[in-house]
């Protein structure tokens, strides 16, 4: 199949990625072209995936990771994840949609940007 002449890897991965991907990704523009928010600034770009992924240096991980004694939020969660942080936080957290973050809308983009946390 690799070493045929007719095969087109990104239209395989394509098709397997259609098939199997999951509901929460399944808003992602084609590897074809560059993901939204690409051309923003480095910090930005870093904490936009952060988020898209649900990864990130918030409390949680940060304690699992023995870097911090404390896996609670300040606003007195008991755990500040990424989650926490977005969609939860009495702080922090996003009033928009959550399909924004898969658009890098400018209200995401300014969300991140004022966002206090290094995450």
């Amino acid at each position: 199949m690799l070493d045929s002449e007719d095969f087109d890897l990104t239209e395989a991965w394509k098709a397997t990625w259609e098939r199997n991907c999951p509901a929460l990704y399944k808003g992602l523009p084609c590897i074809n072209s560059q993901p939204p928010g690409f051309d923003t600034r480095r910090k930005v770009w870093v904490t936009l995936n952060r988020i898209r992924t649900n990864t990130g240096k918030c409390a949680h991980s940060l304690h699992q990771w023995g870097k911090a004694d404390s896996a609670a939020c300040d606003c007195g969660a008991e755990e500040q994840t990424i989650q926490h942080i977005v969609t939860e936080c009495p702080r922090r957290k996003y009033t928009g949609s959550l399909d924004d973050f898969l658009y890098a809308t400018e209200n995401v983009i300014r969300y991140i940007e004022e966002l206090d946390l290094d995450i």
